[in-house]
């Protein structure tokens, strides 16, 4: 550590051997980063309930045959309703029929499902760090506010106050 130097009369500086003893170095960033923080945390309330109001659905693409088929299933089985009982398919077969149709739609529709399970998931996680965070920078702020009260308790006339 060097020596605190004394001013001389001619300007000029003379080191007197006194080591520096820094005094409340923390007050100048307790004075100011709480504005900064307060904005970063206004960011992530706004995050969260931008996250919050965010309906998550994915949505199965579906082209043509896909549709095609959930409407051929519908109709079978309006069909196997009307049909006298001769004429009916069996039990057996309109399964393999049904399954046969249905098949490439339904697992677009569980792949959706899935993925939509999946992006809540996540949405959650998001959340519960923007709420960790939010919790943890409330803290910062307080502490940093704690700090510049007790600086203006114990040292009043440190604030200066424009007219």
């Amino acid at each position: 550590m060097g020596a605190v130097p004394k001013p001389q009369a001619d300007g000029s500086m003379v080191k007197t051997g006194v080591s520096p003893q820094p005094f409340q170095v923390e007050v100048p960033l307790a004075c100011v980063l709480p504005d900064m923080i307060q904005t970063k945390l206004m960011e992530l309330i706004k995050k969260r309930e931008e996250e919050l109001n965010t309906q998550i659905e994915v949505k199965p693409s579906m082209n043509l045959w896909d549709w095609l088929g959930q409407s051929y299933v519908s109709g079978l089985r309006i069909l196997q309703q009307f049909l006298p009982k001769k004429y009916q398919f069996a039990e057996e077969i309109l399964e393999k029929l049904i399954k046969f149709a249905e098949e490439p739609a339904k697992k677009k529709q569980e792949a959706a499902a899935r993925r939509s399970e999946e992006l809540r998931r996540e949405q959650e996680a998001s959340l519960q760090a923007v709420a960790d965070e939010e919790t943890a920078l409330k803290h910062v702020i307080n502490c940093f506010l704690s700090i510049r009260n007790k600086l203006d308790y114990t040292f009043p006339e440190s604030d200066i106050m424009l007219p």
